[in-house]
């Protein structure tokens, strides 16, 4: 250890001495402090993606009801007019990820579940130019007092790169399953789009989060 050299020249021999051998105790009891108190972090901690893998499970929650999505589907960063956006990992021989998006816009905003449903539905390209090739398969059910309306649609999707886009980039054999939750505060819609396979194998994950409404 080097040597700790103080200059006091208006302190007095003695009372120089019993400084620089508080200073010599202080410095020390600091050292051991941070060594006890503060060990380094490991090399080895949870990641960044480590750690959003463990919150993707906890509930989420948007006018006047909650849900919680499957552990294994990751949440991804914000985005503009989105409650969350989960990532469903690929399956199978798909390289491809899927995507479950919840969206509110507002107490009486968002229009009601009619509109949405041929929304949605003008989103695949009809086969052979008939719109009633991609009608959607439909279910209504009650989730512990919420009235929630499940669709379930196949084909060629138009992907819009952006929001608004008016570029759209068709998606051969995409599967989407959709829901509009009439939470007290608003419509609450999920929108779980990807390849047909990716949503065959997140279909179990889907019913489960919305097996899981209720109200807050």
């Amino acid at each position: 250890m080097s040597r700790l050299t103080l200059r006091c020249p208006h302190l007095p021999g003695r009372a120089h001495t019993l400084l620089v051998a508080a200073g010599a105790a202080l410095i020390m009891s600091l050292a051991c402090s941070r060594n006890l108190d503060s060990p380094p972090a490991r090399a080895d901690g949870p990641t960044a993606a480590a750690q959003t893998r463990a919150t993707s499970g906890l509930p989420r929650s948007a006018a006047g009801v909650r849900w919680s999505a499957p552990a294994s589907w990751d949440i991804q960063p914000d985005r503009p007019m989105r409650v969350v956006t989960y990532r469903i990992p690929a399956a199978g021989t798909s390289s491809e990820e899927g995507e479950c998006s919840v969206f509110f816009f507002g107490a009486g905003q968002g229009g009601d579940v009619e509109p949405n449903i041929l929304r949605w539905q003008g989103q695949f390209e009809p086969e052979g130019g008939n719109q009633a090739a991609t009608a959607p398969l439909r279910e209504s059910r009650v989730v512990r007092g919420i009235n929630v309306t499940v669709v379930d649609i196949s084909g060629t999707y138009l992907l819009s790169p952006a929001p608004m886009s008016p570029q759209k980039i068709p998606k051969p054999d995409y599967r989407m399953l959709g829901a509009i939750a009439a939470a007290p505060g608003g419509n609450v819609f999920f929108k779980l789009t990807g390849p047909a396979a990716i949503v065959a194998a997140a279909k179990e994950g889907f019913e489960a989060l919305l097996d899981s409404l209720e109200r807050t």
